[in-house]
């Protein structure tokens, strides 16, 4: 892999660190490569495309893989842009979701397709997607084929309790993508009837963050919403014109598997995912253990636009 520079330029001024792309010859990784490619240019940042296969798997089945990739990021590429994107690929062995976290303790984000399939309200998220949005240390976003043409340029999406935490982490990696997409950020504040009270108290913090990171990133268009009802509603319901939903990472004490927010994102959206890990850390050995529970619960709630009415 090519050595990482350092660019004063970058959109937040800090290491251009690669793109890395798992990339496995389906049409889905193939989407995954061209979604990176624009983060990785707005970012000026290399684009890393990496195989991950069996360890007596064939050299030369690899570098077909890697190859088309990077065929099908150019032909994509040279339809709105005259210079092509900076790319490099890497063929390994051993196991896919291993391999690429250790890649992600030098990469700005780790990208990987996803499958969107079954019921309306039920998604099914691949073992890899599941084990990197657990264990990353860099952002993982999960990129799923678009439903519809509008979903293809809709709204970022972020969806946020007064229980957050992670607030902040998730509006600055939002407005980046939306600043990197052209495209508009929504923010969806879910509280329930019985707190109306706090609503307004609760819009008012998020409006300073807003304000916080919109001086970093002036041209991303925000929009405000007052959702009284679940959040599981809230994301599938906002979730259906948007392109990406971003979410922080959430894990319940001692359970390694991504929980709340960032749990129903994975698993109840059809768009395009982008996990960001809580704080910048190395996963213990808790981390590495891999469960999957299903996830149940959710009911109907009220979405109303800024300022929200109490009744």
């Amino acid at each position: 892999m090519s050595e990482i520079t350092t660019d004063v330029d970058d959109l937040q001024g800090a290491a251009a660190l690669p793109v890395v792309v798992g990339v496995d010859g389906s049409p889905a990784s193939i989407r995954a490569a061209q979604w990176a490619a624009v983060a990785a240019d707005a970012r000026r940042a290399p684009l890393h495309l990496v195989h991950v296969a069996g360890r007596h798997a064939d050299a030369a089945a690899s570098a077909e893989i890697l190859h088309n990739a990077c065929r099908a990021v150019h032909e994509r590429w040279v339809r709105t842009s005259p210079t092509p994107p900076v790319i490099s690929t890497r063929a390994l062995t051993g196991d896919p979701a291993t391999r690429l976290i250790g890649l992600s303790a030098d990469a700005s984000e780790v990208v990987v397709g996803g499958v969107s399939a079954g019921s309306p309200t039920r998604v099914q998220v691949g073992s890899l997607a599941t084990t990197l949005a657990a264990s990353s240390h860099s952002p993982v976003a999960v990129i799923r084929p678009p439903t519809s043409g509008a979903g293809a340029v809709g709204p970022v999406l972020v969806v946020t309790t007064p229980t957050d935490s992670g607030t902040s982490r998730a509006l600055s990696a939002a407005m980046r993508a939306a600043t990197e997409r052209n495209s508009e950020l929504v923010v969806v504040d879910v509280t329930r009837p019985t707190t109306r009270a706090s609503a307004t108290q609760t819009d008012r913090k998020l409006e300073e963050l807003l304000a916080d990171h919109g001086r970093q990133f002036p041209s991303v268009r925000t929009r405000l919403v007052t959702y009284f009802g679940h959040t599981r509603t809230a994301i599938e319901r906002f979730s259906a014109p948007a392109q990406l939903v971003v979410t922080v990472r959430q894990r319940k004490q001692l359970w390694p598997y991504p929980s709340g927010t960032s749990h129903t994102a994975l698993h109840h959206t059809r768009c395009a995912v982008l996990v960001v890990p809580e704080q910048p850390a190395n996963p213990t050995a808790i981390d590495r253990l891999r469960f999957l529970v299903p996830h149940r619960g959710g009911a109907a709630g009220q979405a109303i636009r800024r300022p929200a009415v109490s009744g």
